[in-house]
């Protein structure tokens, strides 16, 4: 495992974050009360917060332990996912994810996951 590198599928890229993402994030998933309504929180519940996420993220990939993706489909922004909190003695790590509603149900969500589980 080595961080947050860029990863393709057939239909997708997972990419590092961008400064330019936390608009689009903001406004696919922070205005959306769908996309936190099971996650108890907002990383992009206005501009701000949007923008101290994203750089956040941002900062993070210069660690070999951050594992945190954009990702694209027909080169548009659909949401992101992540994964945390890495146990290797249980070999175990959490992975979050969210897609923007407009493409809920067109597969993205495994294919990411697998892609980044591989």
């Amino acid at each position: 495992m080595g961080g947050t590198s860029e990863i393709r599928t057939d239909r997708l890229l997972l990419r590092r974050y961008r400064a330019e993402d936390a608009n689009e994030l903001y406004e696919k998933l922070g205005k959306d009360p769908q996309m936190y309504k099971y996650s108890g929180w907002n990383p992009y519940a206005g501009p701000d917060v949007a923008r101290k996420t994203v750089q956040m993220f941002i900062d993070n990939c210069a660690y070999t332990s951050f594992y945190g993706w954009a990702i694209e489909y027909d080169s548009k922004l659909i949401g992101n996912i992540g994964a945390y909190d890495y146990e290797g003695a249980k070999n175990q790590i959490e992975v979050g994810f969210s897609i923007e509603r407009g493409s809920w149900g067109q597969g993205f969500a495994t294919e990411e996951l697998t892609a980044v589980l591989a």
